[in-house]
């Protein structure tokens, strides 16, 4: 009687051990399900560059990796490579390059950009900047233009042309695809 008992109850273990197996399989895709929704909204954006406006720093059609922790401790800085998003552009987010801080006066004329009358040297820049400004940013703003002068809609052309601190989203760090490398 006793050996009968025990098969019954070593069967059982069996049957429930193999339920169990099964619920632990779940577990993995699960977890690795949550980490990846937890990554991109509190420590990483990544995003396809629809556009040619950040030529030749960030490719149209490039995939993106962007920091959201990057201005946890600091403050963004002239030629960060900032991912945002502006209420007149719509809810997407728009690649631009910070190149005026809060409280400069920023003017463009002859092609070049000048930061409280000083020339700023831009090896970045692909093609003519159009003349602007001057315009002095606000506190908690940035002025922003794209690398590409010729083929970005940037701050030059909005009617707001500002971007506000709480609208930075993130710092742009690497290009993934198509060709890995850092955005500095």
């Amino acid at each position: 009687m006793s050996l009968l008992y025990a098969e019954n109850k070593s069967a059982k273990t069996k049957k429930h051990s193999a339920k169990d197996l099964n619920w632990k399989w779940l577990f993995i895709p699960a977890a690795a399900l949550l980490a990846a929704v937890l990554l991109n909204s509190f420590c990483i954006v990544c995003a396809i560059v629809p556009s040619a406006s950040m030529e030749d720093t960030v490719k149209a059609g490039s995939l993106v990796v962007a920091s959201r922790l990057s201005y946890y401790k600091k403050s963004p800085a002239r030629g960060d490579v900032i991912l945002f998003c502006h209420e007149e552009l719509g809810t997407s987010f728009i690649m631009k390059r910070i190149v005026g801080l809060p409280g400069e006066t920023v003017e463009i004329y002859s092609g070049q950009v000048y930061i409280d009358g000083t020339s700023l040297s831009e090896s970045y820049v692909k093609g003519k900047t159009s003349d602007f400004g001057p315009v002095v940013v606000p506190e908690d703003h940035y002025f922003v233009l794209g690398d590409n002068r010729e083929h970005s809609y940037d701050a030059r052309f909005w009617e707001d042309p500002f971007v506000s601190i709480d609208e930075i989203r993130a710092r742009a760090a690497i290009v993934l695809f198509p060709s890995p490398k850092e955005i500095g």
